[in-house]
């Protein structure tokens, strides 16, 4: 059944709205699998699941439209991809990043549901 575009967009915009109902859930949920691996950095488990996490979120806020989010998230998924491939240490400056960008990625769900809070700082994603 072929949907009138009125009736797409309608529903196009009900789950974007339930989207960013569910937004600052999905970010807890990358900050508690990011807190998780913190306490054991070499845990293979809790490494692959906090890159779950991360992309997952990266991937939908795309599909939805939330495109600091998405910039944030993919910006986190870089700087994370570098931890699991050796080239970043998980340090103080390591640690410092990942708080940095979950904080933008708090202040950019938070935003105006029209795309989301600008972000500031030379943040881009790769």
């Amino acid at each position: 059944m072929i949907l009138p575009a009125p009736d797409l967009a309608r529903r196009l915009e009900a789950l974007r709205a339930d989207y960013a109902r569910r937004l600052p859930e999905r970010i807890r949920s990358v900050e508690e699998a990011l807190a998780a691996l913190m306490e054991a950095p070499a845990d293979a488990g809790r490494a692959g699941e906090a890159y779950r996490r991360i992309h997952a979120l990266a991937g939908s806020s795309g599909t939805y439209g939330f495109e600091e989010v998405f910039r944030a998230a993919c910006t986190l998924k870089s700087l994370f991809r570098s931890f699991l491939d050796g080239a970043a240490p998980c340090d103080g400056l390591f640690r410092s990043r990942i708080a940095t960008l979950l904080n933008l990625l708090r202040r950019a769900a938070s935003g105006p549901a029209s795309g989301g809070y600008r972000l500031d700082g030379g943040i881009k994603a790769e």
